[in-house]
């Protein structure tokens, strides 16, 4: 296949030009805000913690991952053609699965970030340390990147029907549907990588999630026992015994002084 069409049936000319300045607009105000959130980080030493670690990564992420397509759209928008050529539609496709896996998974890590500074403040800078954090960044972006290779490799092995994909980027669905090759292998992995990339990252999310709930529910019973055992049971040693008329009275009764008739 030499060349691969982005988008087969274009909308009227009116529709495009407010559709191209649409999604200029929206794609500079997100790559603005991403990176702006990525230099207030850096530049900050508060900041380099490993919440606001995960959160650079995560701009940095949506910004790579909106640019893998939207300029090539507006550009195809600009010169009048909608072509791209089967090596940039491979690369194309390489980067749109390597980004968009590393955003789905990054929040997951998020999630457990988050789980160990509620639930366990006191080991939090021992166990999440910026090293592991960094660590753990990087096994994200290998494997993200690892599954994006098999998937790019797979697809070099297969034999086209049709140079042209009624999509307005090359992916990976709209390619699998134009090729003539025997497709089970592709199907059964994207489908297994899907699921699994879809899935995982919503578990890990839900189960730290959930034990946040739970340790902040105790917490709150914790605090609700303390204001209704507790503090009555402290409000006379707190606040009566520093009147000093109510202790002299108090050692009068103990001693038994206060029921003495006077004569």
């Amino acid at each position: 296949m030499a060349e691969s069409s982005a988008s087969r049936h274009l909308p009227p000319p009116q529709q495009q030009q407010v559709l191209f300045e649409l999604s200029c607009s929206l794609y500079l105000i997100g790559c603005l805000g991403n990176l702006l959130t990525i230099l207030a980080i850096v530049s900050d030493p508060h900041l380099h913690s490993p919440m606001y670690l995960f959160l650079s990564n995560l701009s940095l992420l949506d910004t790579c991952f909106t640019s893998t397509t939207i300029p090539k759209m507006l550009l195809n928008h600009l010169c009048g053609h909608t072509t791209i050529s089967f090596f940039s539609c491979l690369a194309q496709m390489y980067s749109f699965i390597a980004f968009g896996t590393a955003d789905s998974i990054l929040p997951s890590a998020m999630a457990y970030d988050r789980y160990l500074a509620i639930c366990c403040p006191l080991y939090y800078m021992t166990i999440m340390s910026i090293l592991r954090c960094a660590l753990l960044v990087v096994v994200l972006w290998v494997l993200s990147n690892l599954i994006s290779m098999v998937h790019t490799i797979l697809m070099t092995h297969l034999s086209f029907c049709t140079g042209r994909i009624p999509h307005f980027s090359c992916d990976l669905n709209a390619l699998i549907k134009r090729s003539c090759s025997d497709m089970q292998v592709n199907k059964r992995l994207v489908l297994v990588l899907e699921s699994s990339g879809v899935l995982s990252p919503f578990v890990c999310i839900m189960g730290s999630y959930t034990l946040i709930a739970v340790a902040v529910w105790e917490r709150d019973m914790a605090a609700t026992v303390m204001y209704t055992m507790v503090a009555p049971i402290l409000n006379p040693f707190i606040y009566s015994l520093r009147n000093p008329d109510l202790k002299s009275t108090l050692r009068k009764l103990l001693s038994g002084n206060h029921f003495a008739k006077p004569l």
